[in-house]
């Protein structure tokens, strides 16, 4: 069975505007098996929440 698998992410105006890097995160894997994806959200208010996404 084949996938096509199409992922993206933007940087928020707020964190633009503040000159943040984006703080969200996501991997897709994918095979013969089927697929699986995660996607994390990290929380802006936080200084390290990039690592945790």
């Amino acid at each position: 069975m084949r996938h096509l698998v199409v992922a993206g992410s933007a940087t928020g105006r707020a964190h633009w505007l503040a000159e943040r890097p984006n703080q969200d995160a996501f991997r897709v894997l994918s095979g013969d098996w089927g697929a699986v994806a995660v996607v994390c959200d990290g929380c802006g208010s936080e200084p390290m929440s990039g690592i945790g996404a």
